[in-house]
């Protein structure tokens, strides 16, 4: 009974050591916002147009057997403005992915975001077009926070110690008509653990 106990309790704990956390990885890229989903003016304009806004990240990468890794992630997108210069936005995200390499220099992500969205400004009211007629819509008086939880995928080309990501974020993936995909591309620096120690 001890035998059968203490043998999956040992293969655990060697799967989940501390010493199969690999590399720091610091990042830094661009987040595109609903890319070609969202309407940025009264004309029903999308935004279709490549905007940089940038974003900085650290990961680290947790080893498994088999080519496998879980990667967990925190990022900050730079701070935002509306184009009147009365809001600010900031993005701060939690992530975890699931990741295997069936190349060397090739590594596939399906993982998921916690996605904090803060909006302060400093108030007011604005007349918009909707529809047929306009509508008053009102900025923030106060900070206001949402959380989103999207389904990310990624691919990722590794190249000795820097890493390049294109990777998707799915916000309401299950519901068909408020599916949304926001966009983000990364270059990262890998360093590993034993170096820092």
């Amino acid at each position: 009974f001890t035998l059968l106990i203490s043998a999956p309790l040992k293969a655990a704990s060697e799967l989940w050591s501390v010493k199969n956390f690999d590399t720091v990885n610091f990042s830094a890229g661009t987040w595109m916002e609903f890319y070609d989903e969202m309407q940025v003016n009264s004309s029903g304009q999308l935004n279709d147009d490549f905007q940089l806004t940038p974003y900085l990240s650290i990961a680290t990468e947790y080893k498994l057997p088999h080519s496998q890794f879980i990667i967990p992630e925190v990022s900050y997108i730079l701070q935002e403005k509306t184009t009147d210069g009365s809001t600010n936005i900031n993005r701060f995200l939690f992530r975890a992915d699931y990741a295997y390499m069936p190349k060397n220099w090739l590594r596939l992500r399906l993982g998921s975001s916690l996605i904090i969205q803060s909006i302060s400004g400093s108030g007011g009211e604005k007349e918009l077009a909707n529809g047929s007629s306009t509508q008053t819509y009102y900025k923030p008086e106060e900070r206001k926070n949402t959380y989103n939880q999207t389904l990310d995928y990624a691919l990722e080309v590794l190249i000795d110690r820097l890493a390049l990501k294109a990777q998707g974020h799915i916000y309401a993936f299950n519901e068909d008509e408020q599916r949304m995909t926001s966009y983000s591309l990364s270059l990262s620096y890998r360093i590993p653990i034993k170096e820092l120690l």
